[in-house]
């Protein structure tokens, strides 16, 4: 299955244009025109990458960044604008962003950070299973029992797992 993207940019042209040559290498797409509407569509939708730009018609794509770290910090987001400047890609990448892209950009340049965004994704997302699963298999997380002198053993040796101390 694709990776879903969220784009969000009031300007329809470039919408348009960068949906098509983003769905053109394979990533499945869903558009917004206003940052709320993206809200909306993020909330919905739980895409794997959002790219927002900056300056939408009713909010900051800076505000919109933050929203979704607060709602899924491991969501990556890029940000693109034709505004840019140090200052602001270095407080968009302090709030979180993957990637900071000022207008014109090349395709490709927007393709292989998408890329690179959603693989990111991935790894980060096996990392935690792969921990979760270590956690169930070492930890007494789920062991139950019905005796409280045994119940009482557990909760012993999980406080001492840590220590140096032999039990």
């Amino acid at each position: 299955m694709a990776d879903t993207i969220l784009l969000i940019d009031d300007d329809e042209s470039l919408r348009r244009v960068t949906e098509y040559n983003l769905s053109g290498a394979g990533f499945n797409l869903i558009t917004a025109g206003s940052g709320r509407q993206g809200l909306d569509f993020f909330n919905k939708n739980n895409p794997d990458l959002v790219i927002t730009d900056v300056k939408l018609g009713d909010m900051d794509g800076l505000e919109v960044l933050a929203a979704i770290k607060r709602e899924s910090p491991e969501t990556p987001v890029i940000v693109i604008t034709a505004f840019g400047s140090i200052e602001m890609a270095v407080k968009a990448m302090h709030e979180g962003a993957f990637n900071f892209i000022t207008k014109p950009f090349d395709r490709e340049t927007l393709r292989l950070s998408c890329s690179k965004a959603l693989e990111l994704g991935s790894l980060r997302s096996q990392k935690k299973q792969l921990a979760e699963e270590v956690d169930r298999l070492t930890g007494t997380s789920g062991m139950e029992t019905a005796n409280s002198a045994m119940a009482e053993l557990l909760e012993t040796a999980f406080k001492v797992a840590s220590s140096e101390a032999t039990v």
